[in-house]
């Protein structure tokens, strides 16, 4: 019996041991902790909280009253921010949440646990591996309550970078089709919170959406729960985009759609005249844009002379300009990039389209392929401006001609989910004469051939094989002199090899690399005897090729809320390759018949001429806020190629020239600097930019130059240097009626 009565005594004082020693290890605690509090200083706990934005770089929410007649000490400033947030609000019965960037501090019962995932900002709609496949795809879902999964009928879903939108009906369903790529989409409801998704659509998909209804959030997550336009928040600045949307609405001139005309009408950008081909970017000359379709590029971009462009909108998805800050993917040509791509509307039956117009008609068709998910989209357009010139109370006119026709297509190919082509092919010719004596005759030739492939969810690549021609013809007969008939003929002939990989290591990081060969082949001009009655010689300029190799590395990286980072580093190298002469001057002397002192021929594929060098591209964006940011950008740009004219306006006829021993490559450095700001709820954008550009090696012709058919062209040029600066305003109203440019 004592045994067991002695059994529970043991426990007890075994239990009672171990009590005060939990308690002699708390009291050790809280006296270390005490200690520890007194060796710094307490401070309220708004000012650590601001303390806290200031060393973190971060906003941080809340209401000060909360945090009235209370403090903290100042050694918990010298934790990580979570830490030591955590640290301030556990006892507080607070916590934190992150929304786009900032931090915002609650009473844990107000928090909605809805909100503290934000992984939607890298939602991607469709299926990853038919990137590239689709320039339109349809997104579709279904809205519900969260709480109840009941339907909800009428929810407005918008696309604000569109400024176009949609409602649920009865089943809570809602359908749009967008263009592919980057949109903010905002989902609200009456008596439920607003939901903002920012997706990236690669393909036909769905997003289904659940809301929650509306709670109390304190002022600040209201003013801030606002998305960031793309204008803002992106680092590119200096760039002008126009989807397929855009390009239905702009307007038309003699009842034709002009993409590049319409252009003009943009801050930084002009006309070159009525009746002259290409335009002006920033005081560049219409031969420093390089306007590529389908990844190939254009040397001449209208029909008849300018009065409308070259391409075919009908076929056009998208069209992006940028003026500056160009990416380092691009080079070639120093004042802008005008990136032209073609794609129809998702479909699985043959449509048409068409119209009429005073100078053209027009009609293109779209269908699919045998094999899945194929397609063929095929567009021509057709001039009778002759009609006009006829009815001329001229007798020239009457006599004289003007007429063009151009036929354009591209073709989807999958593969598989992971591999697909596109195949496009461009031609077109003009015609032009006055009265019976000559005729002008002008034709492009492109086409391309893209492989994209999916080689993880994160790494993406496209391969690009193009080729551009362009040739233009004169032919001159005169009945009065029929001896003096001639044929005078010049070519370009364009082809690369792109090959170009995308890396996205994360929704704020995203790297691209890639390697760029360029062959050129020009012939000059050659001169011939037209007529059995010409007594004109035969005479040919020698052909002109060279070879233009570039490698290129570019990241685009947010390194805080407020700052993000667009760096790249483009190199190239050019040589000018034989066959041919090269001609020796007396050094430091003009370059004539009279200083030509020796000559040193070349054979095929000898080089003849050798340059290159780094080209830098920086762009760097601050965001005050979500309506405000300012920019900055620099690039410096190497371009081969040049015209020569000795007229005002570029002309069909006008010379291209290569840089050789005697002439190095023109080299452009622009500066440019941009204040962005969004009005009404984002439903006006306005813009302030300044530039400065600095130009070297600039190709002029001497006073009396001869340009055709010259031999040694070089003596009839000098090398120049110049520059331009200027400041641009843009206002633009992205939603409501009047939807448009101001």
């Amino acid at each position: 019996m004592n045994n067991r009565k002695r059994v529970p005594k043991i426990l007890l004082s075994r239990v009672t041991v171990l009590l005060i020693f939990i308690l002699f290890l708390n009291g050790a605690k809280l006296f270390c902790q005490d200690n520890n509090m007194k060796s710094g200083q307490n401070i309220p706990v708004a000012k650590a909280v601001s303390k806290l934005e200031q060393i973190h770089s971060v906003r941080i929410f809340f209401d000060r009253h909360w945090f009235d007649h209370d403090s903290v000490n100042s050694e918990i400033l010298e934790f990580p921010l979570e830490k030591s947030l955590g640290t301030i609000l556990s006892e507080r019965n607070m916590d934190f949440v992150k929304f786009h960037g900032n931090l915002i501090i609650l009473p844990v019962e107000r928090i909605p646990r809805h909100a503290e995932d934000r992984s939607d900002r890298d939602l991607i709609v469709g299926n990853p591996h038919e990137f590239g496949k689709y320039n339109r795809a349809g997104i579709k879902g279904k809205i519900t309550d969260k709480l109840t999964q009941e339907d909800l009928i009428g929810v407005i879903v918008y696309v604000e970078d569109l400024g176009i939108g949609t409602t649920t009906n009865r089943e809570g369903q809602y359908s749009l089709e967008l263009p592919v790529g980057e949109h903010q989409l905002t989902i609200s409801y009456v008596g439920y919170q607003s939901d903002v998704k920012t997706i990236q659509l690669v393909s036909p998909g769905e997003l289904n959406v659940s809301l929650l209804e509306e709670s109390q959030l304190i002022d600040e997550v209201t003013i801030f729960a606002q998305r960031e336009d793309s204008n803002i928040s992106m680092t590119q600045m200096s760039m002008i985009r126009l989807d397929s949307e855009t390009l239905l609405r702009l307007p038309t001139s003699l009842g034709e759609r002009d993409i590049i005309r319409n252009l003009t009408l943009l801050p930084g950008i002009q006309t070159v005249g009525e009746f002259g081909t290409g335009f002006h970017v920033r005081g560049g000359s219409a031969d420093q844009n390089l306007i590529l379709v389908e990844g190939v590029p254009l040397f001449n971009s209208s029909h008849l002379f300018g009065l409308t462009s070259l391409i075919n909108p009908d076929l056009v998805s998208n069209v992006a300009l940028i003026k500056g800050g160009i990416p380092a993917r691009f080079g070639e040509r120093s004042a802008s990039v005008m990136d032209i791509r073609l794609g129809g509307k998702e479909t699985d039956e043959l449509t048409f389209n068409g119209g009429i117009g005073l100078l053209s008609s027009r009609l293109s068709l779209q269908s699919p392929l045998p094999v899945d998910n194929g397609y063929v989209l095929i567009g021509g357009r057709s001039s009778y401006s002759n009609w006009l010139l006829e009815r001329m109370p001229d007798e020239d006119l009457m006599n004289s001609s003007a007429q063009f026709y151009d036929i354009s297509g591209i073709a989807f190919l999958p593969v598989n989910k992971n591999n697909n082509f596109r195949l496009f092919g461009y031609s077109s010719h003009d015609g032009f004469s006055f009265g019976d004596n000559t005729d002008y005759n002008y034709s492009s030739i492109m086409g391309s051939l893209r492989w994209n492939s999916v080689h993880s969810e994160k790494m993406m690549s496209s391969m690009l094989i193009g080729h551009s021609g362009y040739n233009y013809n004169v032919t001159g007969s005169s009945s009065l002199n029929p001896g003096n008939s001639y044929n005078l003929e010049s070519r370009i002939n364009y082809s690369n090899f792109k090959w170009n990989l995308n890396y996205y290591h994360s929704p704020d990081n995203a790297f691209e690399g890639g390697i760029n060969a360029i062959y050129y082949n020009l012939e000059p001009g050659n001169i011939s005897p037209h007529g059995n009655s010409s007594t004109l010689e035969k005479l040919s300029l020698n052909n002109e090729r060279a070879a233009e190799l570039t490698g290129y590395i570019s990241g685009d990286i947010i390194l805080t809320g407020e700052i993000s980072v667009e760096a790249g580093m483009r190199y190239t190298r050019y040589y000018k390759l034989g066959p041919g002469i090269s001609r020796i001057y007396e050094k430091d002397m003009p370059r004539s018949g009279f200083t030509l002192i020796d000559s040193t021929e070349f054979a095929t594929n000898e080089v003849m001429a050798g340059y290159g060098g780094a080209e830098p591209r920086l762009s760097i964006r601050y965001q005050f806020n979500p309506y405000t940011s300012v920019k900055m950008s620099y690039n410096r740009i190497n371009q081969y190629i040049n015209v020569v004219s000795n007229t005002a306006l570029p002309t069909p006829a006008d010379v291209w020239y290569l840089s050789n021993e005697h002439q190095p490559p023109m080299l452009s450095d622009q500066l440019a600097i941009g204040f962005f700001r969004n009005m009404l709820d984002n439903s006006i954008e306005t813009s302030a930019e300044v530039y400065y550009k600095n130009m070297q090696n600039i190709i002029e012709p001497k006073n009396n130059a001869t340009i055709i058919l010259n031999p040694a062209l070089e003596t009839d040029l000098i090398s120049t240097r110049g520059y331009s600066y200027g400041a641009e305003l843009y206002i633009r109203k992205v939603s409501g009626t009047l939807n448009g440019w101001i």
